[in-house]
């Protein structure tokens, strides 16, 4: 193993990541979730952007140090991979640095510290295979060196054999001696050859000279040397810099120093990766340090991307380049191509060969299968076009038509009527264009037809059925294939320079590259739409991200103090295996234990704070976000005239306000000083009135002196050691609740800054609700009020209500364990308790159970109750138990009952939130009629049922079926009037359907395959060659003027005889024949269902597809009289609010 840790070049070792060298071709789309992911256009960018901004380090958070003298948190800035990341993390080249190095090859001292480098590449050479180990070859052949390499190879040679002896001890003088010895020359070497200035300036200009030499991290003692950087250490001591090399722990997330060298005031800062890899290190607070860092990481990336980007594209056309010779050498050998086409394809393969930059590079059987089913897929669509196209048809004007129209229009004057004869007119040019084309759209069907054929004679050879994950794969990579093409061909058709037919053959196929790119890519757009329809696909996509997820997250080992989440997590699988072996002994419907660790649609129903804000809320933005805040609340608070002080920009706001003076106002806010001026708030009665709730002014006024307090809660310009990343995690949360109370005051009809306005003071006056807390107290009330916002209610999906009352659920749990506070404890205590006791649970099962947000890793204060029963009653063990199997929990002389989870418990929470979406005031999740119809209208077995209930509803029938049922209300003035509702058997349908509940039987699964299996299958198409046509004349141009009127005596004016309508014979329907698979769901796009009517067509998708929804019915019934009423959807009737809605209650 190579002691020394080196950079490697990014640039020359990444394209791991692609699998260049691999044998099959690039996986652009790997799994279900990639497809529903992944963007077509511009894909490539796309990719390019993301690979290269996961080397980006500036965004993310400041790292403590876990030594005491290095107090200030740091950041860690992007270094380039290139072979120089050493010399960017110090700010300077190779080439300055090599210019010092031999400016000081006189200079002992340095020589003396560079030496070590010099003396492990000596002993490296012969005993590793490592290109970056050893001295060049130039240095290699002196005397010296030789003389000085044999006596050290003889000593090894002696120490081996000694070694190997059957009566081999450590302790005897013959190997003790050889130690000893080898010791002595190893001095010798170092002190007669590495720090001679012959071997320093020989090593300098042969080596670290080369770009292609990495900067040595010595990480431990393999070669004898200690810990340190060598030539690193010597080019400090030149500059007078103090050099240090810090590790990054990730465990414990604290930065912690690798080497040291104190020398000057200059501070070079570096972090080595454990690996290859150096980058920039910069203390938080050195402002102008930070901004140049953060600039050169853009620029870095910008070249990574650029590289990713030429690396893919490479790939892509490797890919196809072998492909392209598997093709050619399986027609040469297919026995229905003729023995000419034969010689012709074996030939193309010969020639293809040298196209395949590796020997190696085959592209396997499965790919093949893969890109041929693409193929037929893509061609198939594109004949059914032409077919259509060519036997397209148009209106048939009669002569008697033809004869009226034109003489309406050649009545004099204003009698004239020129509609009639233009409608013809533009028919017959209509006619006359497609009739110009028939030929080449003829030519192009029989072109298709041969490659259709081909490619499926292709296919079937390899007797492989791909699955839609690899054809999707392939259409994608073949879309982006031929776009690479037309985009060099474009260029050349574009190069003034070349000659003109150059360009004009360019230009040609460019057009056919860039036919190539829209017909597969469309392909593409359509099998994603598809399976993005399909409830199926979709929750086994979000299974595989949430398996990721977890797998991810349990391979991070975070730690709370000396507790490991992921011991945790394997201590309560326990727990949870044996619960769910006693949900299945009865053989009836259970929760699926796997949802509680790895639930699909987590966080479906909150926006995920890493992506919607990636980078930290620096200080200045806090204060500033904390400002926001008070100037909207003291907007409330101001006389109307004083208003105009916050549209000053650079207006400080004092934190604290005037108390009043006399009896009356004695300790309470009555004013505030601005500009020099003591301002007075209006009355009581005023400000109440301001406000749709009458909130009262010394809740404003409290709200405005809270918000300078929580600035300073969350500051971070006192470092504290264990809660910076929770006041980090903190703002961007407080951010959230912000940004989220804006933009639904925004949908509700509001305009930007009457948004804003609502937006912080809702945020405002709920954050102020606590206070009187610690920081442990802020997260904890940030847990409460996300769990009020967040409630899945503004989505469309009802995946996302399910998630949001999952959690809800989850948090009641853990906020039961608050009630067993100590009665006999103090104020303190108490309130210590109710803070952290349910923190502390949800930290011990973060992975065992769907929590949403990220694991602390601190507490500011955890009370000594909660740390003495963290193998008790709060033990991970007896915390799962109580949570699945229900149970009653004493401590303190205090009880709580928790009840049992299980399928049953889960139905129960999903019909309390639909009965919950029928409240005026809604408290936790609501789950509303238009998030369960929108469920229906993607899974067609109910959609079915619930079409024949609605038919059956209209028509007066009012009966109970196994999932819905009919209720019906008095209306003063209006009579009785009937609703749709849901019975508890569909939300249990939906449970089985996204994998919450598990039945044994599947007996609802079985019926629903049932419906399909029994639904009118597309009859594959059969494509044939057209009949032949005879080649049409050239048509005469249509006329399109008004005729002249006729002057008197004139005969009557003769009709325009127009191009006769050109009629196709129309051929047998084309089918595609092709192996068993899921080729049928990837053919073409959603399609109407044929044995539906139009009244009863519903959207697979609301928005993607521009289908109308499915509305429930709702009839009244007055007297004897019966009317049919659709009614709008509440989400409809939201919209529909415009902005006199000025005052909005405030929650």
């Amino acid at each position: 193993m190579n002691k020394f840790i080196l950079f490697s070049s990014f640039l020359l070792t990444t394209s791991c990541l692609f699998n260049v060298s691999s044998a099959n071709a690039i996986k652009l789309i790997e799994s279900e979730n990639d497809i529903l992911e992944v963007s077509r256009s511009p894909f490539l960018q796309n990719e390019a952007k993301k690979k290269s901004e996961k080397f980006g380090l500036s965004h993310l958070p400041s790292i403590r140090s876990g030594h005491h003298y290095h107090t200030s948190p740091r950041r860690l800035y992007y270094m380039l991979g290139d072979g120089d990341c050493f010399f960017r993390a110090i700010r300077t080249t190779r080439e300055k640095s090599v210019e010092k190095w031999l400016n000081h090859s006189d200079d002992p001292e340095v020589r003396k510290i560079a030496a070590g480098e010099i003396l492990a590449m000596f002993i490296a050479d012969g005993q590793t295979i490592d290109e970056q180990d050893g001295l060049p070859e130039a240095m290699k052949a002196k005397p010296q060196y030789i003389t000085l390499k044999n006596a050290w190879n003889e000593i090894i040679d002696a120490q081996k054999t000694e070694e190997r002896s059957p009566h081999f001890r450590y302790d005897s003088d013959a190997y003790q001696d050889i130690l000893i010895r080898k010791d002595e020359l190893k001095n010798r070497i170092r002190t007669e050859y590495c720090e001679a200035e012959e071997t320093y300036r020989d090593y300098v200009n042969l080596v670290l000279s080369d770009s292609k030499k990495y900067i040595m991290f010595s990480q431990d003692y393999q070669f004898g040397v200690d810990q340190e950087t060598f030539f690193c250490d010597a080019l400090a001591d030149i500059e007078g810099a103090t050099f240090r090399v810090w590790m990054h722990n990730r465990t414990s997330n604290l930065l912690q120093i690798g080497h040291e060298r104190l020398h000057g005031d200059l501070e070079w800062e570096v972090q080595h990766d454990g690996i290859n890899h150096f980058n920039r290190v910069v203390r938080d607070h050195y402002e102008g340090d930070k901004a140049q860092a953060e600039q050169d990481e853009k620029e870095y990336l910008a070249i990574l991307e650029a590289y990713f980007l030429s690396t893919l594209e490479s790939k892509i056309n490797d890919d196809f380049q072998s492909l392209k010779l598997e093709r050619f050498k399986a027609l040469s050998n297919n026995d229905s191509v003729s023995q000419e086409q034969k010689d012709k394809y074996k030939a193309k393969a010969e020639s293809q060969k040298e196209k395949v930059k590796e020997k190696s590079h085959k592209i396997s059987r499965r790919d093949q299968a893969a890109y041929y089913q693409a193929q037929v897929t893509a061609f198939s669509n594109h004949l059914k076009m032409l077919f259509a196209e060519i036997n397209k048809k148009f209106e048939t004007v009669t002569e008697d038509e033809r004869t009226r129209a034109h003489e309406q229009a050649a009545l004099p004057g204003e009698d004239a009527f020129t509609a009639p004869l233009e409608r013809i007119q533009k028919i017959d040019a209509q006619v006359a264009a497609h009739t110009l084309k028939l030929p080449h759209l003829r030519a192009e069907y029989d072109a298709y037809l041969k490659k259709h054929a081909r490619a499926e004679t292709l296919l079937n050879s390899l007797n492989i059925t791909p699955t839609e994950v690899e054809i999707a794969d392939a259409l994608l990579h073949t879309s982006l294939y031929y776009g690479n093409l037309a985009e060099v061909a474009l260029t050349i058709s574009e190069d003034q320079g070349e000659s003109q037919e150059v360009r004009v053959e360019a230009r040609k196929r460019y057009e056919n590259h860039i036919a190539r790119k829209k017909l597969f890519g469309e392909t593409f757009d359509a099998v994603q739409q598809n399976m993005s329809a399909d409830i199926e696909f979709k929750v086994k996509a979000n299974k595989q991200k949430a398996d990721n997820r977890l797998k991810e997250n349990l391979a991070k080992n975070i730690r709370l103090g000396n507790d490991s989440f992921t011991d945790n997590f394997n201590r309560a699988q326990t727990i949870v295996q044996a619960w769910s072996l006693r949900q299945r002994e009865n053989n009836e419907k259970y929760f699926n234990p796997h949802y509680l660790s790895a639930n699909p649609f987590l966080g479906s129903h909150i926006p995920d704070i890493d992506e919607a804000y990636p980078g930290d809320i620096s200080n200045d933005e806090w204060k500033t976000l904390t400002e926001q805040l008070q100037r909207h609340v003291l907007y409330l608070l101001l006389p109307e005239d004083k208003r105009a002080y916050l549209t000053e920009a650079d207006l400080e706001l004092p934190s604290i306000l005037e108390y009043g003076e006399d009896l009356e106002n004695l300790n309470e806010f009555v004013g505030i000083h601005l500009r020099g001026e003591t301002i007075l708030f209006p009355s009581e009665e005023i400000i109440g009135q301001r406000t749709e709730e009458g909130l009262p002014r010394s809740l404003l006024a409290d709200t405005y002196v809270y918000m300078a307090a929580l600035h300073d809660k969350l500051s971070t310009a006192f470092f504290d050691n264990t809660m910076f990343d929770q006041k980090m995690l903190a703002r961007k949360r407080i951010k959230r609740i912000i940004d989220t109370f804006t933009v639904r005051a925004q949908e509700n009809g509001d305009n930007a800054a009457e948004a804003s306005k609502q937006g912080h003071i809702k945020s405002a006056l709920l954050l102020h609700e606590n206070s009187e807390r610690c920081l442990d107290g802020i997260i904890s009330d940030l847990d409460a009020i996300e769990g009020q916002l967040f409630t899945g209610s503004n989505s469309d999906s009802i995946e996302s209500v399910i998630s949001a009352t999952l959690s809800q659920y989850i948090y009641d749990f853990y906020q039961r364990y608050n009630q067993l506070v100590d009665p006999e404890s103090d104020e303190f205590e108490d309130i210590e308790w109710r803070t952290n006791v349910s923190q502390f649970i949800k930290q011990r099962l973060f992975f065992s159970l769907p929590n949403t947000g990220s694991p602390r890793t601190a507490f500011v204060f955890l009370p000594g109750g909660i740390r003495n029963e963290a193998e008790g009653i709060l033990s991970v063990e007896n915390l799962m138990g109580t949570f699945l199997d229900g149970r009653r929990v004493t401590y303190n002389g205090r009880q709580i009952d928790v009840p049992a989870f299980n399928g049953r418990k889960m139905v129960d929470l999903v019909e309390a939130a639909y009965e919950n979406g029928f409240q005026a005031i809604k408290t936790g999740p609501a789950l509303s009629q238009d998030q369960v119809e929108e469920f229906i209208a993607r899974d067609p077995y109910m959609q079915s049922l619930y079409e024949a209930y609605q038919d059956a509803f209209l028509e007066g029938d009012f009966g109970e079926t196994e999932f819905f049922k009919s209720v019906e209300k008095d209306i003063p003035g209006i009579g009785i009037r009937h609703d749709i509702r849901f019975k508890r058997e569909l939300f249990e349908y939906i449970l089985e359907k996204l994998g919450y509940i598990i039945d044994p039987q599947d007996i609802w699964g079985q019926r629903s395959q049932e419906f399909k299996a029994q639904q009118p299958k597309e009859v594959p198409a059969v494509f044939q060659p057209l009949p032949s046509a005879p080649e049409p004349e050239a048509p005469a141009q249509p006329v399109i003027d008004q005729p002249a009127p006729p002057q008197p005596g004139d005969a009557p004016a003769q009709p325009v005889v127009d191009q006769p309508v050109v009629q196709i014979e129309p051929v047998a329907a084309p089918t595609v024949t092709s192996p068993e698979g899921p080729v049928s769901r990837l053919i073409v796009a959603v399609k109407k269902r044929q044995t539906k009517s139009k009244r009863t067509r519903v959207s697979l998708r609301k928005s993607s597809l521009s289908r109308k929804r499915i509305k429930s019915r709702r009839l009244t019934v007055r007297k004897s009289r019966v009317s049919r009423k659709r009614i709008t959807s509440p989400r409809k009737r939201r919209a529909g609010v415009r902005s006199t809605r000025a005052k909005r209650r405030i929650r």
